[in-house]
């Protein structure tokens, strides 16, 4: 596992059930796992205080995912490939909004 660790259940020599994988850099995700699969929404813990509650498809989020982060900024709408990538909602700290299109991470369009 690189340094990373994993808390849980196995089954067949997977990991299956909830469980807790801490990952080397300190990031930590807590997900049901069915045959070594993430098989629910997850939550993921990061090293720096931001934290990320959705779907993940090949340990990349994916899906639809709500990101927090440690400044107060949130994000919550689509991802694919790990990046924002479809409708979704960026609030700011300061209360900033963009609602509208984002595409590989970025805005995309006027939004609202």
């Amino acid at each position: 596992m690189n340094g990373d660790s994993f808390e849980g259940i196995y089954k067949d020599n997977a990991m299956h059930g909830q469980g807790k994988y801490q990952f080397f850099t300190g990031n930590l995700r807590l997900a049901h796992y069915l045959n070594g699969i993430i098989h629910s929404p997850s939550t993921i813990l990061y090293e720096c205080g931001d934290i990320f509650v959705g779907n993940q498809l090949d340990n990349k989020k994916h899906g639809y995912g709500e990101y927090y982060y440690s400044n107060a900024d949130k994000f919550e709408g689509h991802y694919e490939n790990g990046l924002m990538h479809g409708p979704g909602k960026y609030i700011s700290n300061t209360g900033e909004l963009f609602e509208g299109t984002f595409k590989n991470d970025m805005r995309h369009g006027k939004g609202l």
